[in-house]
């Protein structure tokens, strides 16, 4: 078996660059191997939103579904690499030239050399997709798009960004590492946690070349 696996997440630990007043990420020992006690217990606390995560239509929409009702399909299978080059927007422009047959599509840009330094100061500038850029992918019948940064949509682009590809049930995956990885075809497995009532998950997202 030659096939290449490619780990697209990002390490999650305190010091990870995080949204702006976003609660980020903290870990507590609940119990230490220590004497009489045999085992390490941890407990964490995160925004769902942190690091490598998935978003359901619940974050924008207040009737949409939750994580734990989130179609695996979606999550799993043939997916598009597209390299964006120095981009500073995913516009329109941008999206008319993905293949018309793909379903799962991860937009690699140069915010991915940002993830040199996992715990670099937040970009504002990073690059994200624009409402009518996302409008014209809520239309191509997609299960999934990625971003390599914190958000789908840019710093100050309108939340339309969301809703426009929420809407049209499209899954969203944010915080991906796109550094090793070239354009082309790939089979994406992206698993996030089955959180009920909850409009987002971390997850583990890799890329297998064959």
């Amino acid at each position: 078996m030659n096939d290449k696996i490619i780990d697209i997440s990002v390490k999650v630990t305190s010091s990870l660059v995080k949204w702006p007043d976003s609660f980020g990420f903290a870990t507590e020992p609940m119990l230490e191997i220590a004497g009489e006690i045999e085992a390490n217990v941890t407990k964490i606390e995160m925004d769902v939103h942190f690091g490598t995560h998935v978003d359901a239509p619940l974050h924008f929409l207040a009737e949409g579904d939750d994580m734990s009702t989130m179609p695996l399909r979606k999550l799993v299978g043939k997916c598009y690499v597209m390299d964006c080059g120095e981009a500073s927007v995913i516009s329109a422009e941008v999206v008319q030239h993905l293949p018309k047959n793909a379903q799962k599509i991860l937009f690699k840009t140069k915010n991915s050399q940002l993830w040199e330094d996992p715990s670099h100061v937040f970009k504002e500038d990073f690059v994200g997709i624009d409402a009518l850029g996302a409008a014209m992918l809520a239309k191509m019948n997609l299960d999934l798009v990625g971003v390599d940064y914190l958000s789908i949509q840019g710093y100050k682009e309108h939340n339309d960004t969301h809703r426009n590809l929420l809407e049209a049930n499209v899954v969203l995956l944010e915080g991906i590492d796109l550094r090793e990885v070239d354009k082309g075809w790939y089979d994406l497995y992206c698993l996030p946690i089955k959180l009920q009532h909850i409009e987002a998950a971390p997850c583990r997202a890799i890329l297998i070349k064959k």
